[in-house]
């Protein structure tokens, strides 16, 4: 039924241009829509080229018409949220002839708050110089935004001006508040309980899921409204960006800002929350009820200690770095750790005390709040409503802080849970995270769903479903359906894929000068417009800064991640001709360049996770404990995804071509090399000496397609 849609006289040739029929574009439709009529999950690997959002959306609106049910699609990445609430989703329409309702859904902290926005402009005093200046123009802006969301904006506010305007779920009064029927997000909300498509990315769909599992609510709306069925698109994210979401975190800045939004003090006075709430209460307050001010005073003790505390707990971490002589950003914590006489005579102690001096802080707060209702004014309670709400709100988060500092220095106790503590210049935060996802996925959201389709162009590993169904928790699901739809490129004539066999292992002294000779010489044969991906950023550092000023002076616009923007540097990368780029982890994938501006990508090493991170690390132990093979069953299917990611970025179309150069031989010399090339399309190979390779390019390159 679904597959007319795609035909060569279907409804999408008569509204594109140019229409090429795709037989694996049909094919995957027609595995959407069964799934959707089986109920069942399903996980669709669809190859670049195939055609993968519309073969989802078109059976996926088609059902929400036919059965009156709600889809929601959840992606990684901007770029194709863009792409399918700009293009994609409108071209489906017109194909199905269908009016549809669809929307583009954001987390609450994407959207300006009406009455934050209020206080902004009528206590401008509260605010530091450097914030009142945005904050004015964010209050400018509000009146003549349609939306109201940051993206919105003729300008990128800083964090700090955007965190005080923006709506936050715990200062949020919801009906109660005076804006209710003008509310940004609300109007948002509504406008998704209308709609039949719902897009969303996967970090709103797992804050939606986490307040669901908090409620048990999975039959009414949470964040987003009651949905069934879902499409996960860059489905190969899940499992991390779940793991991410639902870890446990807590920083030294964290602690600092929520301090300082409550109270900041300049000499003799308050300023802050805290001190315009003062202002207020001496200016209101009858006689009588003036004694209220005496918990300012102990406010201000309470907080003179949190920060010193904070202070001496964050720089007793670093010092315990020292100790243990930490190499890497993450340091894991292990049960040598736990009894190391610093952790125990220096970091329990102190952690302790952090804990209670910020719950003390807290139960202070809400004792100032218990008085002010005891109060009983109306007037005070209208006047004081918005700076009271955000009060208890920060409350909340110190209260919040001291419990995560507490379950961290109890340290890990079964193998549920890791911990580490990671470091970025002067910042340090405490973490701790599954490391196995897969049950909480399936009993929270797969087992919850009618219909669940998952699809990425690289979702299988060495032609097989096994890694990701075991990884989500999808064993149990026996009924699953499974396809692979291979790419329409014809890449035997369109790529070549090359190893220089002259190369040593990258762990050799020589590695890093001999990929600087190996690079140039590719690049100087492909005349640039050539990705260089490296999977460290100090690999990079140092190879762009031996290679930047030798190319730029043979006429090769040289750019690197960390000069500008990710959206900068690609606009500028396709706007110059002989660009060379080098860039790490987010440029893997997402980055579509049609034609010759991308003739040649060069991946530095083969893409295995750092065998010091802590998540990994607990993976692969997990995975030994169970009489797997950690690297089989884990380091060697995240490496292939990775690998063909990077080999993505190389054929956008059929006219593209181009080659993508591995100057790590392992991918020859040791036997796992074969799972990752095997994971490749069909292309040329060239596994030759450096010399000989660039001579192969070159030719390649003169050749007419």
């Amino acid at each position: 039924m679904v597959s007319k849609y795609f035909g060569k006289e279907g409804p999408l040739a008569l509204q594109v241009k140019g229409f090429e029929e795709r037989h694996e574009q049909k094919l995957m439709a027609q595995d959407v829509f069964q799934a959707f009529t089986d109920q069942t999950p399903a996980l669709i690997e669809a190859g670049t080229g195939t055609g993968k959002s519309l073969a989802y959306l078109i059976p996926a609106i088609l059902w929400a018409h036919q059965h009156d049910e709600r889809v929601v699609i959840s992606t990684n990445t901007i770029a194709l949220q863009e792409q399918l609430i700009h293009k994609d989703i409108p071209l489906a329409i017109k194909t199905l002839g269908l009016e549809t309702n669809y929307v583009l859904a954001k987390g609450m902290s994407n959207y300006a708050c009406l009455r934050r926005l209020d206080t902004v402009q009528s206590e401008r005093s509260l605010f530091a110089t450097t914030s009142e200046d945005e904050l004015m123009r964010i209050h400018e802006w509000s009146r003549t935004t349609v939306d109201g969301t940051r993206t919105s904006l003729n300008f990128l506010p800083t964090h700090a001006a955007w965190e005080q305007v923006s709506v936050q779920s715990e200062m949020c009064d919801g009906p109660k508040c005076e804006h209710f029927n003008k509310c940004f997000f609300f109007k948002a909300k509504l406008e998704a309980q209308n709609a039949k498509i719902i897009v969303v990315n996967h970090h709103l769909l797992f804050a939606d899921l986490a307040l669901r599992i908090e409620a048990n609510n999975f039959n009414q709306s949470a964040l987003l409204p009651l949905y069934k069925r879902l499409i996960i698109d860059e489905a190969h994210h899940i499992e991390d960006i779940a793991t991410e979401y639902f870890a446990l975190k807590v920083s030294r800045l964290e602690i600092m800002k929520t301090l300082s939004f409550l109270s900041t003090e300049f000499t003799d006075r308050f300023r802050g929350r805290l001190g315009l709430l003062r202002q207020k209460l001496t200016l209101s307050l009858k006689n009588s009820r003036m004694d209220i001010l005496h918990f300012f005073e102990e406010l201000s003790s309470h907080r003179k200690s949190a920060l010193f505390l904070t202070d001496e707990l964050f720089d007793s971490i670093t010092t315990f770095y020292t100790l243990i002589n930490a190499q890497d950003q993450k340091m894991r914590i292990l049960e040598h750790h736990l009894t190391h006489p610093f952790w125990n005579s220096t970091l329990l102690v102190r952690s302790d005390a952090l804990a209670k001096q910020l719950v003390t802080f807290a139960m202070t707060l809400q004792q100032l709040e218990n008085a002010l209702v005891e109060c009983k004014s109306e007037s005070l309670d209208e006047e004081t409503k918005t700076l009271r709400l955000e009060i208890k709100a920060h409350s909340l988060r110190l209260a919040n802080a001291s419990e995560k500092i507490k379950t961290f220095f109890k340290g890990p106790t079964n193998n549920e849970k890791v911990f580490w503590i990671q470091t970025a210049g002067q910042e340090v935060q405490l973490v701790a995270a599954q490391p196995d996802v897969s049950t909480l996925l399936r009993t929270n959201l797969f087992d919850k769903m009618a219909t669940t389709v998952l699809c990425s162009a690289t979702l299988a590993t060495n032609k097989s479903f096994s890694f990701v169904r075991r990884r989500l928790g999808l064993e149990a699901h026996p009924t699953a359906d499974e396809k692979i739809h291979d790419s329409p490129f014809d890449y035997k004539n369109q790529a070549i894929v090359g190893v220089p066999i002259d190369m040593p292992f990258p762990d050799a002294s020589d590695f890093t000068e001999k990929c600087i000779k190996a690079i140039k010489e590719l690049v100087i044969a492909s005349q640039g417009n050539a990705f260089v991906l490296f999977t460290s950023y100090e690999a990079l550092k140092t190879v762009a800064e031996a290679l930047f000023t030798p190319l730029q002076n043979l006429g090769y616009n040289m750019l690197k991640q960390g000069d500008d923007h990710r959206h900068a540097l690609i606009n500028r990368y396709k706007a110059t001709p002989k660009s060379v780029l080098f860039a790490t982890d987010s440029f893997w994938e997402g980055i579509d360049i049609v034609g010759d501006a991308l003739r040649l990508v060069i991946i530095t090493k083969l893409p295995f996770s750092v065998p010091s991170d802590p998540i990994s690390q607990a993976r692969s132990e997990i995975l030994a404990a169970s009489g797997r093979s950690a690297f089989v069953d884990y380091a060697l299917p995240r490496a292939a995804v990775k690998f063909k990611q990077g080999f993505g970025r190389l054929i956008r179309s059929k006219e593209d071509r181009g080659c993508f150069v591995c100057l790590d031989s392992r991918l020859l010399k040791k036997n796992y090399g074969k799972v990752l090339l095997n994971s490749l399309p069909n292309c040329q190979q060239i596994f030759e000496p450096l010399d000989q390779l660039t001579k192969k390019m070159i030719s390649f390159y003169k050749l007419k397609h």
